[in-house]
Parts: C-alpha cells; structure tokens; sequence
C-alpha cells in the first residue's frame, strides 16, 4: 500500500537540507577557506536554481495520479506520454505567464537563454533544460474567452514548485 505520508516527509527533508547548504555556501566566512562546490543536484539556469536528487524506488508512488490526489495544495498538474512511459506530477508555481505578448521571450529570458537576430537559440552548452513550462495557447487569440477561463487569458504557462517525474 502506497503512503503518500513517507514521500511527503522525505521530500520536505530533501529541500529543507537543499536550503541549508545553499545557505552554507552564501554564508561569508570569518576566515577565507575554499568556496565549497555546489553538489550536482544544484543547477542554476536563468532565473532558477533547481534541486533535482532521487527518489528512492520503494517511496516512488507507483501512482503519480494517485500522489497528487492526495496532496492539498489548489495548483496541480499532470501530463504523461500515451503508452505511460513518462509522466510527471507537479504542485504549485515557481513561475507563471498569462499573457500571450512576448511570451516566447519572457520564457527564454527566464531560462537564461538568448536569442540571435535570427530568431534561433543561441545556447552555448547546446543542452536540454531541465525547467519546464507547462501549459497552452489559444488557438485564436480574437475568439471570445468563455467567463471561467478569463483568468489564464490567452495562454498560461508555468513551472511546478515541485515535480516528479517517472520515467
């Protein structure tokens, strides 16, 4: 039987020993010692500094539609591949985007990425970010939004707080 309760614990004691040591690392020594190195599980882009570690594989919801059911929080999402070979769940926003205008850019420039005269990324590393957007577009931005939807606008897209992914 799955226990969302053990993840939960786990999860919250995996970000609050991310806090510390980042705090760690900013603190200014008395004494000048040698900076200590950011674990590989911090990787900085843009706007965002993002923790990624381990599930261990006997805590990992078997049901990630399940875990996020259970979880209280109002901002859930939920995508996966059709054949279930990869899926995430997520809660809350790390960062939302709810107008059509320049969106593009804004994500880019959130994500630390540039862009040439040409419209193509220019990405030095030429790697895949791991923060994601999720969300959509109208399809006609003119059409009329019906009254349930008027807070999102045009397009909504945001980056969950916390993510898991199964994959």
């Amino acid at each position: 039987m799955f226990d969302s309760r053990k993840i939960n614990k786990f999860l919250i004691e995996k970000l609050r020993n991310s806090f510390l040591l980042i705090d760690k690392v900013n603190e200014k020594p008395e004494k000048q010692e040698p900076a200590l190195p950011l674990p590989l599980t911090f990787i900085a882009y843009g706007k965002f500094l993002r923790a990624e570690f381990e599930v261990p594989h006997e805590m990992f919801p078997a049901e990630l539609i399940k875990w996020l059911s259970l979880q209280v929080i109002s901002q859930k999402m939920y995508w996966s591949e059709r054949d279930a070979s990869y899926e995430v769940a997520g809660i809350g926003y790390a960062d939302i985007l709810l107008s059509n205008a320049g969106l593009f850019d804004k994500i880019n420039n959130r994500l630390g990425i540039n862009t040439g005269n040409n419209g193509r990324t220019q990405n030095p590393e030429n790697q895949c970010l791991p923060v994601r957007y999720y969300g959509a577009i109208a399809f006609n931005a003119s059409d009329k939004i019906d009254e349930d939807w008027k807070v999102f606008g045009n397009s909504c897209f945001f980056v969950p707080m916390l993510e898991l992914i199964n994959s």
